[in-house]
């Protein structure tokens, strides 16, 4: 009856320290009313919660010895990616060694001795490559709490010098007073409400972009059931992008944005917006037609490298 949920230790959405407390008082009152004078007098219902799971009682304690995969298990089976540490079982998809996205920009921009602000960075393999191939400092700000928290756990794993901050990169960039060499947008241009916003703030504070983005394609109509209508929408009277409405946002695996919809920008209104900002070399690093994702959303696919003159 009193024991806590298990295995949802450091899930910031789903537990509330102020319920622990309150249970932990209760327990306090239970012992005082029986007179439990040891903890072998504890009722069997309360102390006798040991089983195969590392946590007791309460989840707050572990009870085997240190260990990646302690860390690892505090989101056992919510993992996207697969950890490279041998012997450790995280997820399937093996982007800390395959994903190509950064050895692919790094080829065109060397990123060995730059300051880097990463946007959105999901599990950290993006950041676990950037100081592989030799970044100075990589600030990387992210709004989901439980990706925050995974982040965390793989600077510690990994022994990373990134400092990873919670919170709303969109608010951060609206009073950015800091400049980087370079600005890492993988996967969250198309989550925007104004991915034009996006795009103007981020040429304020950075002299090169990495993109990689989705964007909408009338051909694509095995996606048109994503979103709301296929005539596009103009923002500041110019560029087109079509409303995405949300499904599945209470899936543990969503990590789109907190708003219910975003604004997927066409193939052209990403490339005119980055030019009509002051990036005057826009470089299509690859374009895929079909990119399945782990929610089974699909869609065209861009990596682009922008710079200023």
């Amino acid at each position: 009856m009193l024991r806590w949920m298990r295995g949802k230790l450091l899930n910031p959405v789903l537990v509330k320290l102020d319920r622990l407390d309150d249970i932990n008082a209760k327990l306090d009152e239970i012992k005082q009313n029986v007179h439990v004078k040891s903890e072998e007098a504890v009722p069997e219902s309360i102390n006798d919660t040991k089983d195969n799971n590392i946590f007791d009682i309460d989840d707050r304690y572990v009870t085997v010895a240190p260990s990646i995969q302690n860390e690892v298990d505090l989101f056992k089976g919510d993992w996207f990616c697969k950890l490279p540490v041998e012997g450790v079982e995280s997820g399937e998809i093996t982007h800390f060694l395959t994903d190509h996205r950064i050895p692919a920009c790094n080829e065109l921009v060397p990123v060995a001795g730059k300051n880097i602000l990463e946007l959105g960075p999901y599990e950290g393999f993006h950041t676990y490559q950037l100081e592989n191939h030799g970044a100075a400092s990589v600030t990387s700000i992210e709004s989901n709490k439980i990706n925050f928290v995974k982040c965390l756990i793989v600077k510690n794993i990994f022994k990373l010098n990134a400092e990873y901050r919670l919170g709303d990169f969109m608010e951060y960039l609206n009073d950015c007073k800091e400049k980087y060499d370079i600005v890492l947008a993988s996967g969250v241009l198309y989550n925007m409400a104004d991915p034009i916003k996006m795009i103007r703030d981020l040429y304020k504070i950075a002299d090169t972009l990495f993109i990689s983005t989705f964007y909408y394609s009338k051909e694509r109509t095995d996606l048109q059931h994503m979103f709301e209508n296929t005539e596009p929408i103009l923002l500041y009277s110019k560029y087109k992008v079509h409303k995405r409405i949300y499904e599945g946002r209470d899936a543990k695996s969503f990590c789109g944005s907190e708003k219910a919809y975003s604004m997927w920008p066409e193939r052209e209104t990403v490339l005119d917006a980055l030019k009509d900002t002051g990036y005057t070399k826009v470089e299509i690093v690859e374009e895929v037609s079909k990119i399945e994702g782990k929610a089974g959303h699909s869609g065209n696919n861009m990596l682009i490298v922008a710079q200023k003159a």
